[in-house]
């Protein structure tokens, strides 16, 4: 009679980072431009703003800052949002924007959110350049919760949403950590790897991702 291997999966998916949504809508001044951002039903979706020359304060800045702000309602599927300067003269030093008035984050790197929101992103800087502005939702990451494999088989464990370079399979139960990668044809930077039960294994294996 066959017998069949079950391969339960962990995965390491919230971010490590997270920022608490607060009803900051007042912190710009009247004349900031500003956009409403939907993108409820698009955890991957991309918006893009019309050309737009920044005016006003937000969060506490003064002149010479000049500011444009986005109201942003994200996906129950989403985890982080990117926020870019896509197109127009880019305004000199380095990048910054904030969400929800809180720390400071460089221009292009993802960041952290909690909730659908709104989450209010604030861009602000010296000058008063024509640009267009991207914000670019990103999904949760998702995983299998387990497969089985049977005697003499070869299952499939497929992962999206993190960066391929950074993903790790390990297994971490029963025995040591790492006991049974064997079982794994790829163990480490790939979204997808196989599974095949070698000679006396156990009834169930765990991963962590």
């Amino acid at each position: 009679m066959n017998s069949v291997l079950r391969v339960l999966l962990l995965a390491i998916l919230s971010c490590a980072f997270t920022l608490q949504v607060e009803n900051l809508f007042g912190q710009c001044t009247a004349d900031v431009p500003s956009f409403n951002v939907n993108l409820t039903g698009s955890p991957a979706g991309v918006w893009q703003s019309p050309q737009v020359t920044r005016v006003g304060n937000c969060c506490s800045t003064t002149h010479p800052d000049r500011c444009v702000k986005f109201v942003v309602t994200l996906d129950p599927g989403a985890e982080a949002i990117k926020f870019e300067v896509v197109s127009g003269a880019l305004p000199g030093g380095a990048l910054f924007y904030q969400v929800n008035c809180g720390p400071l984050t460089t221009v292009g790197v993802p960041l952290c959110l909690s909730g659908v929101g709104p989450h209010v992103v604030t861009f602000c800087k010296p000058g008063n350049n024509n640009n267009v502005y991207a914000i670019t939702s990103i999904p949760a990451p998702t995983a299998p919760t387990s497969i089985a494999v049977n005697d003499g088989c070869t299952g499939t464990l497929t992962a999206a949403g993190f960066q391929p370079a950074t993903v790790t399979w390990n297994s971490i139960s029963p025995g040591l950590p790492g006991q049974y990668n064997n079982y794994l044809s790829c163990a480490s930077g790939c979204l997808t790897t196989n599974v095949t039960a070698q000679p006396g294994y156990p009834t169930s294996v765990t991963y962590q991702i």
